[in-house]
């Protein structure tokens, strides 16, 4: 669940949910949406956190 590692991720480096949002220019409320629901959040969005938190998205076709 990407939420799940978003979260651990961000506290982890000591970032608030406005903080991640202003560095990866994704509003605070879809990060709260991410972290908290099951909801998919769209591959721009992923990347853009990725960079911040240092993480790579990638796609695996099963």
């Amino acid at each position: 669940m990407p939420g799940y590692e978003i979260r651990n991720r961000r506290l982890a480096l000591g970032l608030s949910q406005s903080e991640l949002s202003d560095k990866a220019g994704v509003p605070q409320s879809t990060i709260c949406t991410i972290e908290t629901t099951t909801r998919n959040a769209k591959m721009k969005t992923l990347n853009a956190l990725g960079k911040v938190l240092g993480f790579r998205v990638v796609i695996e076709w099963k």
